[in-house]
């Protein structure tokens, strides 16, 4: 329904100069939508949720270097938002990261770790090669509220990662830190929700030698190198775990033959250990080929997502721009989805609005096999499956580009593409409505 709910609508102009950047036709077809998230009471986040009100785009012709502000905008969609008990959460000083990695490679992923560490009160140890800027980029990180210690080494990257067993260790105890858990990840692993991962391994006594991590998608990656962590969902390790490993670290280093770093961790655990791996398979390593789409329409609750930069055959999943609405939303509400009544819509927040052709309603609590494989390679991980559909015959797809905020609204936008230019465009206008907004706060 069309009314005229604010008569000078700033809040409703359209700019779809993003996504003239994006490889877009001249004009593209173009709805829009706002959208009012209402809090819910405490509850369990639901894989598939009903809208209050029709996400029934209307498509109208605009060019896209338009800047367009209409006199009346719709009255918005109410999405209701399930805020569960872990958003009490306050800090996360219970978590310390570590990674290899390099100066270069750590302001390349700056924007999405932004998402899950500015003002959390976690810890993160990044081992670098050596570069004489990486005091700076310290400094410059924990004034945007990354508490984040850089040291530098002239050794390998898979034996700074095994030294991290040491390093994060030293600097939890050396600090005085209530360090319950230690987590090696990569840095470009994305954590969509800090709060999220905080109430999983609230599952797990800390005061008990834990080893925590997620197996590979595909059946033969493990089945031929082994039960271990793999690295980059992210290794968890107790802290007194981690103190049980320290006096060996440098064995590890010198004695463990395998050819990835994660993997040399899982032997030096269970070399010097009696603990074994606690398998999660929240932590995603990502090891998928193809389409993506349908682990993420299929309103999973990741823990940590690796490989989103594209790998072998999907697109970049932009995640800096994905967070910009957690303040909103509830960074717990990332990749959730809301059917419309007939079920011919679904919205996959920070992925995809997905509309089903006539006739076509599938099981949803099944995920789509759109990657490539056969279904029999990945059921241990993410079954179960439905067949694949038919791209622009059976459904047609939306999917998440760009997004933005402003005084008012976080903007998203949703394109579907024509081989590879944007023709049609849909705007998700998330209001604000003068509530708090801090950008990467613990939501």
């Amino acid at each position: 329904m069309i009314s005229s709910f604010i008569s000078t609508a700033p809040h409703c102009r359209f700019n779809l100069t993003p996504i003239a950047q994006l490889s877009a036709a001249p004009t593209v077809e173009y709805a829009q939508h706002h959208i009012r998230a209402r809090s819910e009471s405490p509850a369990d986040r639901k894989t598939l949720a009903l809208l209050d009100g029709g996400l029934r785009p209307t498509f109208s012709p605009v060019n896209v270097t338009e800047v367009f502000e209409p006199e009346t905008c719709g009255e918005p969609i109410e999405l209701p938002m399930p805020r569960s008990s872990i958003s009490t959460r306050k800090d996360a000083s219970s978590l310390v990261f570590g990674m290899a990695t390099t100066v270069e490679r750590l302001r390349r992923n700056h924007g999405h770790m932004r998402h899950w560490m500015s003002h959390s009160k976690a810890s993160i140890v990044a081992v670098v090669e050596e570069d004489p800027t990486a005091s700076d980029l310290e400094a410059d990180w924990r004034r945007e509220g990354i508490q984040i210690a850089i040291t530098t080494s002239d050794a390998s990257f898979q034996d700074r990662l095994i030294g991290l067993l040491n390093t994060t260790y030293s600097y939890a105890v050396s600090n005085g830190l209530p360090t319950e858990w230690v987590i090696l990840t990569d840095d470009d692993t994305f954590f969509p929700s800090i709060p999220r991962l905080l109430s999983r391994l609230a599952r797990y006594d800390h005061r008990e030698p834990f080893y925590i991590g997620g197996l590979s998608e595909p059946r033969i990656d493990f089945g031929l190198i082994g039960c271990f962590a793999f690295g980059g969902g992210g290794m968890v390790f107790s802290m007194p775990l981690i103190e049980e490993l320290a006096p060996h670290v440098d064995d590890c280093i010198k004695n463990t033959g395998a050819p990835g770093g994660d993997w040399r961790i899982g032997q030096c655990v269970y070399r010097y250990t009696r603990t074994r791996l606690t398998t999660e398979w929240g932590l995603h390593q990502l090891d998928l080929t193809g389409d993506i789409g349908g682990l993420f329409e299929s309103g999973f609750s990741p823990l940590s997502l690796h490989h989103w930069r594209g790998w072998k055959g999907w697109k970049d999943i932009p995640m800096d721009k994905v967070g910009l609405v957690s303040p909103i939303s509830g960074s717990e509400n990332l990749f959730n989805r809301w059917a419309s009544a007939d079920g011919q819509w679904i919205f996959t927040n920070g992925f995809s609005i997905v509309q089903y052709a006539d006739g076509i309603r599938p099981d949803m609590s099944k995920m789509e096999l759109t990657f490539n494989g056969e279904m029999e390679a990945f059921e241990h991980a993410l079954g179960p499956f439905r067949p694949k559909l038919e791209p622009d015959e059976e459904k047609t797809s939306y999917l998440f580009v760009h997004a933005l905020e402003d005084d008012l609204a976080v903007r998203q936008y949703y394109a579907h593409h024509d081989g590879d230019v944007i023709d049609r465009v849909i705007e998700l206008v998330w209001l604000k409505d003068g509530k708090p907004y801090q950008l990467n706060a613990l939501y």
